[in-house]
C-alpha cells in the first residue's frame, strides 16, 4: 500500500505516466460509464461513453448550461445570415455579376494608357471605356484621367462581384437598399423568435434544478467598510415597502444578506507561502534523486525559503487572531441578498433597472450634490441591483478592491490595446501606401496588388491574436468580481477591438492613402472614397480577401492547433522515456486535453457577424463566405469538445445572454454599411433616405422596447420556478451563497448537513470551533475557488459533503478520518456528474447514501492517533479487525493521501503549519487545530 501512496504523491519524481494517461481518459467530455476507476489525480472515472459528433447541443447538458447555449447561439446566427444571403445576397451577387461599370482588365484602352500613351488617346468621345472612366471621374480633364486611370475598378475576381461593379446603376442600388430594410426587419423578428427559443432551452436545462442565483441578488458600489448587515436590510426593507406602494400585490421578503469581506490579503499570503513550500519540496526532492540540488539553488537558498515561509505564516497568524475574535469585518462593495421568490428578484431587479440615459442623468445630478428620483440609494449611494451569478462564481478575494483600482487597471488594459491599434494602423496605412504609390505604375501588376492585400490579411490576423493575448492575460489584472463578468469583458472587448482592427481601420487607411496620394490633383467634384472602394487593391479588393481569411483561418488554426500539437509530442517523449524529471502534476497538465473557452468562441462568432454585415452591401459573397466559416466552425468546435479538450466548468446562461445583446447591434452595422457605400458611389436621394430608414429601424430598441411589443402578440414561456418559496427549496440547492463565501461557508455547512442528517446538535463546544472552521474555510478557499482556479460547478454540487469536518463531532468520527475525507468526497463526487440530467431527486438520494457511508462503524480507525499533520507512512490493509473487506470510502482513505513533507523534514519552528501542532494553537477540549492544506490542494 506505500506504493499505491505514492503514486497519488502531486510532485513525485519522475512522473508516473500511466496516472496520467489515465488522468487524460478521465477528463474527456464524455459521460463516465458505471464501476469505473478512478482516476487518482482528479477523482472522475477513467472509462466514458464516447459521444457521437452529431449529437444535439440540448443532449449536452451534462456539460452545463453554457455548452448547449453557445451551440444553439452558433446555428442561429448561420440560420440568420443565411435568410440575410436568401433576401439581399444573392440579388446583389447576380446585379453586381451581370453589370460592367468597371473596365475589363484586357480592355484596348487601358493597356494603351498602362503603355504610357494616355495623353496621346484622350480625349475618345466615342469609346465606350473612356465613357466609363469620366462617368466615374467625373472629369473630362485628360491630366486628371491620365494621372487616375489606374485607380478606375476593372473586373478582377473580387470587384467583378462587388456593388463597385454597379456604382453607376442607381436602379439596382435602390433595389439592393430596400432588401437591406427588409433582410434589417426580419432579422429583428428572427432575434425575437430566436430569444424565445433560448429561453425554452434554458428552461429546459433549468427543469427540476433550482439554483441560488433564481432568488438572489447581487449589490455593487455598497460603501466599503461603512455598513453592517442589519444597516442594509433596514434601508432595502424600507425600499421594498416603497415598491409595494405602487405595486400593491407585490410583496418583498429578505431572507438572508452574505455580504463579501475582504479577505485578498489573507488569500494572496497563503497562496504565496504555498508555493514557496511547493518550490522547498520540489528541491528536496531533486536532492534525493540527483544527490545535490538544481542549478542556481544552494543550501543558503533553501534557509531563506525556510525563512520566507516563516514569516508568511506570522502575517497569517495575525489575521487568524482577528478572525478568531470576531475582529474582522472588513466589508466590501458586494453584498448578495436571497429573497423568498424569483418573482420578488425579477421585480427589485427591473424596478432599479437603469437605463444609459438614466447614468448619464445621475452623474449630472450628483455633480450638484442631487440624486435621480429611481433607483435604490444606500447611505448616499446609488446602489446597482443585478441578478445574482451562481455562487461558485463569485471571486470572493477580489470583492475587496475598490473602484479607482479597478479603473487604473481597465485603462491601463484599454491603453495597451490601443496602442495595439495604432501599431496596426500605422502597419496597414504604410502597406496601403506602397500599394497605391509604387505598384501603380505604367504596368500595373495585379498579382503584386492581390499578395499585398494577402498580406494586409494576415498582419490583420497577427495583430488580432495580439489584442486577444493581452487582453485575457490583462482581464485578469481588472479584478472581476466573477468568472462570468471575467468571461463577458473578455469576449465583449474581443470583439469591439477585432471588428475595429478588421474593418474600421481597413476603410480609413484606404481613403487616407488615396487622398495623401492624389488630394492635390483632384478636382473637387471627384469623390476620393469612390476610388479608395474601387480601384485595385482598394476597399473592396481587400474586404474580400479579409471575409475570406477570416472564415476560414480561425476554424483552421483551431483544429490544426500548435499548441496541442506541443502536447502530443510532449506527451510521445514522455511515454518513450523511462524516466523523467518533471512532477506529476505537470505530467497531468501535459497529458490533459486543451480548455473549453466559451469566450473566445463567443467573440469569434460574433466578430465574424459583424465583419460579415458590415461589408456585405459592398461585397455580398462574405455572406457566403461566413455562412461557410460558422458551418465549419460549428462541426470543428464540436469535434474538439468531445473528442480532444478537456472537460469544461459548468457555466450558467448569463454570457449567452450577454452576446445576444451584442448581436443586436449587428442590424445597425448592416445598415451603416449600405449608407455608406450609397454615399461614396453618390446614389439617388431616394435610396439614402431608404438607408436613414433602415438605420433608424435598426436603433429603434435602444429606445423603445421592441422585445416587450413583440412578447404581446407572440407566447412568451412562463418560469416554471418563478413562485418556488426559498424558504421550502433550501435543503434542495446545490450550492448557496453562505455554502461558498469562505467567512460563513462551515457555519452554513454545519446547518444544512444536520437538516439533512435530521439529527439533534450532539457537538461539544461548537461556539469554540466556529471560528477555527472559518480560518479552515478560508485556507480551503485559496487553493479550491476565485481566480486561482476556475472551479466546475459540479464540485460545488456537494459542497455540503465535502466539508464533513463541520460534522465531525454529531457523527463521532474519528478526527484522522474526517481531516483525510475530502479527497474521497472529491471521487464520489465526480462518479455522480450524471446528477445535473436526473434532477434533484438524485442528488438528494445521493447526500442520503453518503451520510448512510459516514454513520457507519468505523471501529478500525479508533486505533488510530489523533489528527497531528499528515498520518504517518505506515502499511495499511483494505480489511477490517474481522478480515472483512473495509467499505469502499475506508478503502481507499490511506491510499489517496501521500504526505507532501515528512515529520520532521522542518525545523521545528519552521514546520509548516498543519505541522506545528500545539506550539501553533493551543488545543482546548472538543478543539483541533485544522488542517491548513488538505493533499488534493495541488491539484490544479
Amino acid at each position: 500500500m506505500q506504493e499505491n501512496s505514492k503514486e497519488y504523491d502531486a510532485f513525485q519524481i519522475p512522473a508516473d505516466i500511466k496516472i496520467s494517461i489515465k488522468h487524460k481518459k478521465a477528463t474527456k467530455c464524455g459521460t463516465p460509464l458505471e464501476k469505473s476507476e478512478l482516476c487518482p489525480c482528479c477523482g472522475r472515472e477513467v472509462e466514458q461513453e464516447q459521444k457521437e459528433i452529431g449529437i444535439s447541443p440540448i443532449d449536452l447538458i451534462y456539460l452545463g448550461q453554457g455548452i448547449p447555449l453557445f451551440f444553439l447561439f452558433l446555428k442561429q446566427m448561420i440560420v440568420v445570415i443565411l435568410i440575410i444571403f436568401g433576401i439581399m445576397g444573392i440579388y446583389s451577387l447576380i446585379t453586381n455579376s451581370i453589370t460592367d461599370n468597371c473596365l475589363d482588365d484586357q480592355s484596348d484602352l487601358l493597356i494603351l494608357y498602362q503603355n504610357g500613351f494616355c495623353e496621346n488617346n484622350c480625349p475618345l468621345p466615342y469609346n465606350e471605356d473612356f465613357l466609363k472612366i469620366i462617368s466615374i471621374l467625373k472629369t473630362q480633364e485628360c491630366q486628371i484621367i491620365c494621372n487616375q486611370f489606374s485607380n478606375i475598378c476593372t473586373t478582377t475576381q473580387s470587384t467583378k462581384i462587388a456593388l463597385s461593379n454597379k456604382q453607376l446603376d442607381d436602379d439596382y442600388k435602390e433595389a439592393q437598399a430596400i432588401l437591406v430594410l427588409c433582410s434589417i426587419i426580419l432579422f429583428k423578428i428572427i432575434q425575437v423568435l430566436f430569444r424565445r427559443h433560448q429561453k425554452l432551452t434554458q428552461d429546459e436545462c433549468d427543469r427540476g434544478l433550482l439554483s441560488a442565483s433564481d432568488f438572489t441578488a447581487m449589490f455593487t458600489k455598497l460603501p466599503q467598510n461603512q455598513y453592517t448587515e442589519s444597516e442594509l436590510r433596514d434601508s432595502l426593507t424600507n425600499y421594498c415597502k416603497q415598491i409595494t406602494q405602487f405595486q400593491p400585490d407585490q410583496e418583498f421578503e429578505i431572507v438572508k444578506i452574505i455580504i463579501a469581506f475582504d479577505i485578498f490579503d489573507y488569500i494572496n499570503i497563503i497562496r504565496t507561502k504555498t508555493e514557496l513550500e511547493k518550490k522547498y519540496q520540489f528541491n528536496e526532492s531533486f536532492k534525493k534523486i540527483n544527490t545535490q540540488y538544481p542549478q542556481q539553488v544552494t543550501v543558503e537558498t533553501q534557509k531563506q525559503l525556510l525563512q520566507q515561509i516563516q514569516q508568511n505564516e506570522e502575517e497569517l497568524a495575525k489575521i487568524d487572531n482577528d478572525i478568531q475574535k470576531k475582529q474582522f469585518t472588513q466589508t466590501t462593495q458586494v453584498a448578495f441578498v436571497t429573497f423568498q421568490t424569483k418573482k420578488q428578484l425579477e421585480t427589485i431587479v427591473e424596478y432599479t433597472k437603469l437605463t444609459t440615459w438614466d447614468l448619464v442623468w445621475t452623474a449630472i445630478l450628483n455633480i450638484f450634490g442631487k440624486k435621480l428620483n429611481k433607483g435604490f440609494y444606500f447611505k448616499d449611494k446609488l446602489i446597482q441591483i443585478t441578478r445574482a451569478p451562481e455562487p461558485d462564481d463569485v471571486f470572493w478575494e477580489n470583492c475587496g478592491y475598490n473602484l479607482k483600482y479597478k479603473i487604473k487597471q481597465r485603462t491601463i488594459s484599454w491603453f495597451i490595446t490601443l496602442v495595439l491599434l495604432i501599431t496596426s494602423f500605422f502597419i496597414l496605412f504604410g502597406l496601403d501606401y506602397v500599394q497605391n504609390n509604387y505598384l501603380k505604375d505604367q504596368n500595373i501588376n495585379y498579382v503584386l496588388l492581390t499578395i499585398i492585400s494577402l498580406i494586409i490579411s494576415f498582419i490583420i490576423s497577427i495583430i488580432n491574436a495580439m489584442i486577444y493575448f493581452s487582453i485575457t492575460i490583462l482581464a485578469n489584472k481588472e479584478k472581476h468580481y466573477t468568472k462570468t463578468h471575467y468571461d463577458v469583458s473578455v469576449a465583449t472587448k474581443l470583439i469591439y477591438v477585432q471588428f475595429v482592427n478588421s474593418g474600421l481601420l481597413i476603410m480609413a487607411t484606404n481613403i487616407l492613402v488615396q487622398g495623401l496620394s492624389n488630394g492635390k490633383e483632384m478636382n473637387e467634384d471627384i469623390e476620393l472614397q469612390s476610388l479608395a472602394f474601387s480601384r485595385p487593391g482598394g476597399v473592396a479588393q481587400d474586404a474580400f480577401i479579409i471575409t475570406l481569411i477570416n472564415a476560414l483561418i480561425t476554424p483552421l488554426t483551431s483544429f490544426f492547433d500548435i499548441f496541442y500539437l506541443r502536447k502530443l509530442i510532449l506527451q510521445n517523449q514522455l511515454q518513450k522515456n523511462a524516466t523523467n524529471t518533471i512532477t506529476q502534476t505537470e505530467a497531468n497538465t501535459i497529458f490533459e486535453g486543451p480548455q473549453v473557452l466559451l469566450y473566445d468562441n463567443y467573440a469569434y462568432v460574433c466578430k465574424t457577424v459583424w465583419i460579415t454585415l458590415f461589408f456585405a452591401p459592398l461585397v455580398p459573397i462574405s455572406l457566403f463566405f461566413c455562412i461557410c466559416g460558422l458551418f465549419l466552425y460549428y462541426w470543428i468546435q464540436k469535434y474538439l469538445l468531445l473528442r480532444r479538450k478537456c472537460r469544461p466548468p459548468l457555466q450558467s446562461s448569463h454570457l449567452n445572454s450577454e452576446m445576444c445583446n451584442i448581436i443586436n447591434f449587428s442590424p445597425i452595422l448592416l445598415a451603416a454599411g449600405q449608407l455608406w457605400v450609397d454615399f461614396v458611389f453618390e446614389s439617388n436621394a431616394t435610396t439614402k433616405i431608404i438607408n436613414f430608414v433602415s438605420i433608424g429601424f435598426s436603433g429603434l430598441e435602444f429606445f423603445f422596447p421592441f422585445e416587450k411589443l413583440v412578447k404581446k402578440f407572440i407566447s412568451w414561456p412562463d418560469d416554471p420556478n418563478e413562485l418556488n418559496k426559498y424558504s421550502e427549496k433550501w435543503h434542495e440547492l446545490p450550492t448557496d451563497y453562505d455554502r461558498i463565501n469562505p467567512i460563513t461557508r462551515q457555519l452554513a455547512i454545519q446547518n444544512y448537513v444536520k437538516f439533512k442528517q435530521s439529527v439533534d446538535n450532539k457537538g461539544n463546544n461548537q461556539n469554540n470551533q466556529q471560528n477555527d472552521q472559518t480560518l479552515q474555510a478560508l485556507r480551503q478557499y485559496a487553493f479550491e475557488g476565485g481566480e486561482y482556479k476556475f472551479k466546475s460547478h459540479l464540485v460545488h454540487k456537494l459542497k455540503a459533503i465535502s466539508n464533513l469536518q463541520s460534522n465531525k463531532q454529531t457523527n463521532n468520527i474519528p478526527i484522522s478520518l474526517i481531516e483525510m475525507q475530502p479527497k474521497i468526497i472529491n471521487q464520489l463526487q465526480q462518479q455522480e456528474d450524471k446528477t445535473t440530467l436526473l434532477g434533484q431527486q438524485q442528488y438528494i438520494s445521493q447526500i442520503e447514501r453518503m451520510q448512510q457511508q459516514i454513520q457507519q462503524p468505523t471501529s478500525i480507525l479508533q486505533n488510530q492517533n489523533p489528527y497531528n499533520g499528515y498520518p504517518p507512512q505506515q502499511q495499511y490493509y483494505p480489511q477490517d479487525q474481522n478480515n472483512q473487506q473495509l467499505p469502499y470510502y475506508q478503502q481507499n482513505i490511506q491510499q489517496q493521501y501521500y504526505q507532501p513533507y515528512q515529520q520532521n523534514q522542518f525545523p521545528n519552528a519552521q514546520q509548516p503549519y498543519y505541522n506545528q501542532g500545539q506550539q501553533v494553537h493551543q488545543q482546548q477540549t472538543g478543539q483541533y487545530p485544522y488542517q491548513q492544506y488538505t493533499n488534493h490542494q495541488y491539484h490544479y
